[in-house]
Protein backbone atom coordinates (compact mmCIF):
# COMPACT_ATOMS: atom_id res chain seq x y z
CA UNK A 1 0.00 0.00 0.00
CA UNK A 2 1.35 3.55 -0.79
CA UNK A 3 -0.46 6.80 -0.68
CA UNK A 4 -1.42 8.72 -3.95
CA UNK A 5 1.55 11.32 -3.97
CA UNK A 6 -0.21 15.02 -4.98
CA UNK A 7 -3.31 14.46 -2.92
CA UNK A 8 -4.36 17.58 -1.29
CA UNK A 9 -5.87 17.96 2.43
CA UNK A 10 -7.46 14.41 4.40
CA UNK A 11 -9.44 12.34 1.86
CA UNK A 12 -11.37 8.85 1.65
CA UNK A 13 -14.01 7.75 0.11
CA UNK A 14 -11.73 6.66 -2.86
CA UNK A 15 -13.37 5.29 -6.30
CA UNK A 16 -11.48 3.76 -9.41
CA UNK A 17 -12.29 5.07 -13.15
CA UNK A 18 -13.34 2.25 -15.07
CA UNK A 19 -10.10 1.75 -17.03
CA UNK A 20 -8.59 2.43 -13.37
CA UNK A 21 -6.26 5.17 -14.49
CA UNK A 22 -7.96 8.13 -11.85
CA UNK A 23 -9.60 7.80 -8.48
CA UNK A 24 -12.34 10.24 -7.35
CA UNK A 25 -12.49 11.21 -3.61
CA UNK A 26 -13.58 13.12 -0.59
CA UNK A 27 -11.38 15.95 0.33
CA UNK A 28 -11.66 18.40 3.30
CA UNK A 29 -10.48 21.43 1.92
CA UNK A 30 -11.19 25.04 3.81
CA UNK A 31 -12.91 22.97 6.43
CA UNK A 32 -15.62 21.56 3.52
CA UNK A 33 -15.93 17.93 1.88
CA UNK A 34 -15.49 18.64 -1.45
CA UNK A 35 -14.80 15.73 -4.06
CA UNK A 36 -11.71 15.17 -6.30
CA UNK A 37 -10.28 13.35 -9.08
CA UNK A 38 -6.21 12.43 -9.58
CA UNK A 39 -4.18 10.09 -11.83
CA UNK A 40 -3.22 7.37 -9.94
CA UNK A 41 0.69 8.51 -10.49
CA UNK A 42 -0.30 11.58 -9.06
CA UNK A 43 -0.74 13.60 -11.73
CA UNK A 44 -3.43 15.85 -12.72
CA UNK A 45 -4.96 16.52 -9.41
CA UNK A 46 -8.42 18.50 -10.39
CA UNK A 47 -10.73 19.54 -7.24
CA UNK A 48 -14.29 19.40 -9.09
CA UNK A 49 -16.61 20.22 -6.41
CA UNK A 50 -16.22 24.03 -4.77
CA UNK A 51 -19.39 25.19 -2.90
CA UNK A 52 -20.61 24.92 0.62
CA UNK A 53 -22.16 21.84 0.19
CA UNK A 54 -20.86 19.14 2.04
CA UNK A 55 -19.73 16.78 -0.91
CA UNK A 56 -19.33 12.97 -0.33
CA UNK A 57 -19.83 9.23 -2.03
CA UNK A 58 -18.18 10.07 -5.06
CA UNK A 59 -18.73 7.04 -7.93
CA UNK A 60 -17.61 6.76 -11.77
CA UNK A 61 -20.17 6.18 -14.19
CA UNK A 62 -19.56 3.00 -16.40
CA UNK A 63 -18.64 5.19 -19.36
CA UNK A 64 -15.67 6.50 -17.50
CA UNK A 65 -16.42 10.18 -18.37
CA UNK A 66 -18.76 11.57 -15.50
CA UNK A 67 -19.16 11.20 -12.02
CA UNK A 68 -21.66 11.10 -9.58
CA UNK A 69 -22.23 11.56 -6.01
CA UNK A 70 -24.21 13.11 -3.04
CA UNK A 71 -24.56 16.59 -1.90
CA UNK A 72 -25.96 17.62 1.47
CA UNK A 73 -28.48 20.58 1.06
CA UNK A 74 -30.15 22.17 3.38
CA UNK A 75 -29.60 19.61 5.90
CA UNK A 76 -31.14 17.15 3.22
CA UNK A 77 -29.20 14.96 0.37
CA UNK A 78 -29.25 14.90 -3.26
CA UNK A 79 -27.57 12.93 -6.22
CA UNK A 80 -25.87 14.39 -8.37
CA UNK A 81 -23.52 13.64 -12.01
CA UNK A 82 -21.31 15.77 -13.78
CA UNK A 83 -18.69 15.22 -16.06
CA UNK A 84 -15.40 14.12 -15.31
CA UNK A 85 -14.56 17.68 -15.24
CA UNK A 86 -16.25 19.22 -13.11
CA UNK A 87 -18.41 20.81 -15.74
CA UNK A 88 -22.29 19.65 -17.00
CA UNK A 89 -23.29 19.51 -13.07
CA UNK A 90 -26.82 17.93 -12.91
CA UNK A 91 -29.05 17.62 -9.57
CA UNK A 92 -30.66 13.99 -10.20
CA UNK A 93 -32.92 14.07 -7.21
CA UNK A 94 -34.27 16.70 -5.09
CA UNK A 95 -36.46 15.67 -2.46
CA UNK A 96 -36.95 16.95 1.68
CA UNK A 97 -34.93 13.88 2.56
CA UNK A 98 -31.31 12.09 2.36
CA UNK A 99 -30.85 10.34 -0.74
CA UNK A 100 -27.31 8.71 -0.46
CA UNK A 101 -25.09 6.11 -1.63
CA UNK A 102 -25.82 6.26 -5.32
CA UNK A 103 -24.68 3.50 -7.75
CA UNK A 104 -25.08 3.26 -11.35
CA UNK A 105 -25.63 -0.05 -13.63
CA UNK A 106 -23.01 -1.37 -15.97
CA UNK A 107 -25.81 -0.08 -18.57
CA UNK A 108 -25.85 3.66 -17.17
CA UNK A 109 -29.45 3.23 -17.53
CA UNK A 110 -30.32 2.88 -13.75
CA UNK A 111 -29.09 4.21 -10.74
CA UNK A 112 -29.31 2.77 -7.25
CA UNK A 113 -29.39 4.78 -3.99
CA UNK A 114 -30.17 4.74 -0.74
CA UNK A 115 -32.55 6.98 1.04
CA UNK A 116 -34.73 7.88 4.14
CA UNK A 117 -37.56 9.28 2.27
CA UNK A 118 -40.16 6.78 3.24
CA UNK A 119 -39.10 7.31 6.84
CA UNK A 120 -36.37 4.21 6.83
CA UNK A 121 -33.43 3.79 4.99
CA UNK A 122 -34.63 1.65 2.02
CA UNK A 123 -32.85 1.25 -1.21
CA UNK A 124 -34.14 2.95 -4.58
CA UNK A 125 -33.68 3.04 -8.23
CA UNK A 126 -34.55 5.03 -10.66
CA UNK A 127 -33.46 6.23 -14.38
CA UNK A 128 -30.38 7.58 -14.76
CA UNK A 129 -32.25 11.17 -15.52
CA UNK A 130 -33.78 11.15 -11.83
CA UNK A 131 -36.94 9.91 -13.05
CA UNK A 132 -39.34 6.62 -12.65
CA UNK A 133 -37.95 6.04 -8.77
CA UNK A 134 -38.84 2.63 -7.60
CA UNK A 135 -38.71 1.56 -4.26
CA UNK A 136 -36.71 -2.03 -3.68
CA UNK A 137 -36.57 -3.04 0.00
CA UNK A 138 -39.43 -2.15 2.78
CA UNK A 139 -38.08 -3.16 5.52
CA UNK A 140 -38.19 -0.28 8.10
CA UNK A 141 -34.31 -1.41 9.01
CA UNK A 142 -31.10 -0.01 7.46
CA UNK A 143 -30.70 -1.01 3.77
CA UNK A 144 -27.68 1.17 2.23
CA UNK A 145 -24.86 0.99 0.45
CA UNK A 146 -25.90 -0.49 -2.99
CA UNK A 147 -23.82 -1.30 -5.54
CA UNK A 148 -24.60 -3.33 -8.58
CA UNK A 149 -23.67 -6.57 -10.08
CA UNK A 150 -20.87 -6.75 -13.33
CA UNK A 151 -24.12 -7.94 -15.21
CA UNK A 152 -26.44 -5.39 -13.56
CA UNK A 153 -29.22 -8.36 -12.50
CA UNK A 154 -28.19 -7.93 -8.98
CA UNK A 155 -27.82 -5.49 -6.12
CA UNK A 156 -25.96 -6.35 -2.97
CA UNK A 157 -26.46 -4.13 0.15
CA UNK A 158 -26.09 -4.07 3.45
CA UNK A 159 -29.18 -4.41 6.20
CA UNK A 160 -29.53 -4.35 9.88
CA UNK A 161 -33.14 -5.95 9.52
CA UNK A 162 -31.75 -8.99 11.59
CA UNK A 163 -30.49 -6.68 14.43
CA UNK A 164 -27.22 -5.87 13.04
CA UNK A 165 -25.40 -5.03 9.90
CA UNK A 166 -25.11 -8.01 6.92
CA UNK A 167 -24.42 -7.95 3.69
CA UNK A 168 -27.60 -8.94 1.11
CA UNK A 169 -27.81 -9.40 -2.35
CA UNK A 170 -31.38 -9.11 -4.33
CA UNK A 171 -32.73 -9.21 -8.25
CA UNK A 172 -32.53 -5.76 -9.50
CA UNK A 173 -36.16 -5.28 -9.04
CA UNK A 174 -36.03 -5.78 -5.43
CA UNK A 175 -36.81 -9.56 -5.44
CA UNK A 176 -35.07 -12.66 -4.76
CA UNK A 177 -33.67 -11.20 -1.56
CA UNK A 178 -30.92 -13.61 -0.20
CA UNK A 179 -28.60 -12.91 3.09
CA UNK A 180 -25.36 -13.64 2.11
CA UNK A 181 -23.99 -12.82 6.04
CA UNK A 182 -24.27 -14.23 9.37
CA UNK A 183 -22.65 -13.19 12.26
CA UNK A 184 -22.11 -10.99 14.90
CA UNK A 185 -20.09 -7.95 13.58
CA UNK A 186 -20.80 -5.59 11.44
CA UNK A 187 -20.41 -5.97 7.58
CA UNK A 188 -20.69 -3.00 5.73
CA UNK A 189 -19.90 -1.21 2.29
CA UNK A 190 -19.96 -4.49 -0.13
CA UNK A 191 -18.74 -4.41 -3.77
CA UNK A 192 -18.69 -6.87 -6.64
CA UNK A 193 -14.98 -8.25 -8.03
CA UNK A 194 -14.62 -8.28 -11.24
CA UNK A 195 -13.70 -11.85 -12.81
CA UNK A 196 -9.89 -12.39 -14.06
Amino acid sequence: MRPIPGTRATGGQPAWSPDGARITYVSHIDDNAEICVINVNGTGYRRLTNDTNGDFEPTWLPDGEHIGWSANVGGNADIYVMRADGTNVTRLTDSPAIDAYPSWSPDGARVAFCSDRSGAWEIYSMDADGRNIVQLTDTGAFNGAPRWSLDGSQIVFQSDRDGDSEIFVMDADGSNVRQLTHNDTQDAHPCWIPSP
